[in-house]
């Protein structure tokens, strides 16, 4: 007799059709709350958001942008997540996705876009920190429904990293981001508290002792 799959990411069979608008909200409030950051740091005088200066270049870039992004979501949380699956423990693979998606997107806001002021050391785990957090969200939206969406709320990130020019006064701003991209990831896990429930599950049975 076959049991049920309960590993992680494991689909559970249903008679309803899965409801679109959750993921859709959860992408839409990702991006909000990541971006939270830029007015409030505006507001309270900590950082300058303008228009980016290369704002033509921008525009000729997102289809080139928009490519890479469905060619990572669907590299590293749709392909590299279900290899992970099958060969860590319950609860592993969702974490190691994020922070491999974390040093791909550190490299490329390094390299693109203008750092902070500071060591670069502080500037490099900043980075680190405010990237794992937006990656597991995306990881778990991902998750809760499938890599598109994620790549919807990537591809908007960027849009927006792309279109304005911030720049930071001392160091209180780049820790307003780390803020907003843990509000990110608490209101994604919020949202998609029903489409996660069966991965909850999973992982609540496989840390049960034995």
């Amino acid at each position: 007799m076959r049991t049920p799959d309960t590993r992680e990411g494991a689909e559970k069979p249903s008679s309803r059709p899965p409801n679109k608008r959750i993921p859709a909200a959860a992408a839409v409030v990702l991006v909000l709350a990541a971006s939270a950051f830029l007015p409030l740091g505006h507001v309270l005088r900590y950082a300058t958001v303008n228009p980016s200066a290369t704002v033509s270049f921008a525009v000729w870039l997102l289809p080139v942008v928009l490519a890479l992004v469905l060619a990572h979501e669907a590299l590293i949380r749709g392909y590299f997540y279900r290899l992970l699956r099958r060969n860590l423990p319950t609860g592993f693979a969702a974490p190691a996705v994020a922070a491999v998606s974390a040093a791909i997107a550190v490299y490329a806001r390094l390299s693109l876009l203008d750092p902070p002021r500071g060591p670069y050391s502080l500037v490099v785990s900043q980075a680190l920190f405010v990237e794992f957090a937006l990656g597991l969200a995306l990881t778990l939206l991902a998750l809760a429904s499938s890599y598109l969406y994620s790549a919807a709320a990537l591809f908007a990130l960027w849009a927006l990293r792309l279109f304005l020019e911030v720049r930071f006064r001392g160091g209180t701003l780049p820790m307003l981001e780390l803020l907003a991209a843990l509000l990110a990831l608490g209101a994604v896990v919020l949202v998609l508290e029903k489409p996660l429930a069966p991965h909850r599950e999973a992982l609540a049975e496989a840390l049960e002792p034995s």
